[in-house]
C-alpha cells in the first residue's frame, strides 16, 4: 500500500514537470520599437518580448549594458534589422550561441527596398565597400551583407513590408516554440488584417497630401513617400 503511494506521488511529480517544462515560452528579444510592436502583436497572450532600445536611444551608437548581454546569451530567439540599423550588434551578435537563433528581418524575401538618398540635399552615408548595385529603387530580395548598405533599412514605415515581416517572426517564433505554432499564427493574421486597415486608413488621409514638399532632419520617411506619395 506504501508502495502503491509514492508510485503515485513519483507519477505526480513527473506530470507537474512535463506540464511546467511543455508550458515554459521562448525567451525572445527585439533590438528597437518598431519592431518589438510587431513581435508583440504575434506573441499577444503569450509573453512579452524583452526590448534592448526603449526608444530615446539611437541604435547607431547605442552600448548593451551587462545585463542586456546576459538577456542575449539566454535568449532563444534575437529579432532585429541588420547590422546597418542596430550597429551596436554587430559584434556582439557573432559571440552568440546556437541556443540563441536570430531573425534579421532585413533578409527576408519578399520585401520591398529602397535605395538609400544620397546627393544634393540628402545627408552621406557611409557604405563601407559595399559594391555598386544598378541604379533602380525596387529590388528583388537577393543582398550580400555588403549590398545591404546601399538601401534604406526604415523597412516598417511600409505596412506591405510589414505584414512580411509579421509573418516572417510568426515563422521564426513557431520553429523555436513548435507547441504554439497555431497560436502565432492566428495572431499574425489578426495583426496583418489591422495592418491592412492603417493601410487603407493613411491611403485615404494622405491623399489630400499627395505631392506636397516636406522638410525633414533625418531622410527616415522613404517608405511612406513611396507607399502613398
Amino acid at each position: 500500500m506504501l508502495n502503491r503511494f509514492w508510485l503515485g506521488i513519483f507519477l505526480l511529480w513527473l506530470v507537474t514537470q512535463f506540464t511546467v517544462q511543455a508550458s515554459q515560452v521562448p525567451q525572445v528579444v527585439v533590438s528597437i520599437k518598431p519592431i518589438h510592436s510587431l513581435v508583440m502583436g504575434v506573441m499577444d497572450g503569450i509573453a512579452v518580448p524583452n526590448l534592448l532600445l526603449s526608444g530615446g536611444e539611437s541604435p547607431h551608437t547605442y552600448s548593451l549594458r551587462p545585463s542586456q548581454m546576459r538577456q542575449l546569451h539566454q535568449a532563444n530567439l534575437l529579432i532585429w534589422i541588420g547590422p546597418n540599423i542596430e550597429v551596436f550588434l554587430g559584434k556582439t551578435v557573432a559571440t552568440l550561441s546556437n541556443q540563441t537563433q536570430q531573425l534579421r528581418l532585413f533578409e527576408v524575401p519578399g520585401l520591398t527596398l529602397l535605395k538609400i538618398r544620397e546627393g544634393g540635399a540628402w545627408e552621406a552615408h557611409s557604405h563601407g565597400d559595399a559594391e555598386s548595385i544598378p541604379d533602380h529603387e525596387h529590388e528583388v530580395h537577393s543582398k550580400t551583407s555588403e549590398q545591404a548598405y546601399q538601401w534604406d533599412q526604415h523597412l516598417w514605415l511600409d505596412p506591405h513590408n510589414a505584414k512580411v515581416m509579421v509573418n516572417a517572426i510568426a515563422q521564426a517564433l513557431s520553429q523555436v516554440d513548435p507547441d504554439r505554432a497555431y497560436h502565432y499564427t492566428h495572431n499574425a493574421n489578426l495583426l496583418i488584417q489591422r495592418l491592412n486597415k492603417l493601410d487603407q486608413d493613411l491611403q485615404k488621409q494622405l491623399s489630400a497630401s499627395q505631392n506636397l514638399p516636406f522638410l525633414v532632419f533625418h531622410d527616415a520617411y522613404h517608405y511612406v513617400e513611396n507607399r502613398y506619395h
